[in-house]
C-alpha cells in the first residue's frame, strides 16, 4: 500500500471498525484527538475539527431554537465544494434533520421539482444557485433561505419576496 507512505505521521494506517459509532461520536472523538488540526481545506480557507464542531453546534441550534425545526424535517442545501456544506451537513445530522442535497448547477424547474418532492421549508444556498431559486421560490414552501457568500467579500443578501434570508456567516 505505497500511499501510506505520504500519510502525515498523526493519520492511522488502520481504524478500528469492531464497535459501531455515530457521525455525533465520530466528530465528537476527532475534536478531541485532533482539535486543533484542519478538518477542511478549500482553497485559502481551512477549519479545524474544533471550528467545525462549534460551527456545527451553532448551526443546529439555530434551526432548532430560532427556525423552530423539529427532527426528521428536511434541510435543502445547494452548495458548491465550500466549507459551509460539511458544516450544514453536521448540523443537520446532529439536529435529526433530512439533508436534501439539491446540485447547484440545477435548473429552475429542477430545483423547484426537487423542493417541492421533498417538502423543504428551509433552504442553505449560495450565489451559485440565486438566480435559478429566485425564479421558482414563490412555487415552493420555503420561508427561510440561509444565505452562503463565497469569496472574501460578503455578497448583498439577494431579496426574495417575503422569503426570510438570513446570513450564514451570522448564524
Amino acid at each position: 500500500m505505497p500511499w501510506l507512505n505520504v500519510y502525515d505521521d498523526w493519520v492511522p494506517h488502520q481504524l478500528d471498525y469492531t464497535t459501531p459509532n455515530t457521525v455525533d461520536e465520530l466528530i465528537s472523538k476527532a475534536v478531541l484527538l485532533y482539535g486543533d488540526r484542519p478538518a477542511f481545506i478549500c482553497g485559502d480557507e481551512r477549519i479545524t475539527y474544533s471550528q467545525l464542531s462549534k460551527q456545527a453546534e451553532n448551526t443546529s441550534e439555530f434551526l432548532q431554537e430560532k427556525l423552530g425545526l423539529k427532527k426528521g424535517m428536511r434541510v435543502a442545501v445547494a452548495l458548491p465544494n465550500v466549507i459551509a456544506f460539511p458544516i450544514a451537513l453536521l448540523a443537520n445530522i446532529m439536529s435529526g434533520f433530512v439533508q436534501v442535497n439539491v446540485n447547484p448547477h440545477y435548473t429552475s424547474k429542477e430545483i423547484l421539482h426537487q423542493l417541492n418532492d421533498a417538502d423543504c421549508n428551509v433552504v442553505i444556498i449560495s450565489s451559485a444557485t440565486i438566480k435559478a431559486f429566485s425564479k421558482i421560490v414563490s412555487r415552493t414552501n420555503v420561508v427561510t433561505v440561509i444565505f452562503v457568500s463565497i469569496g472574501d467579500e460578503a455578497e448583498p443578501l439577494p431579496s426574495l419576496g417575503g422569503v426570510d434570508v438570513i446570513p450564514f456567516e451570522e448564524l
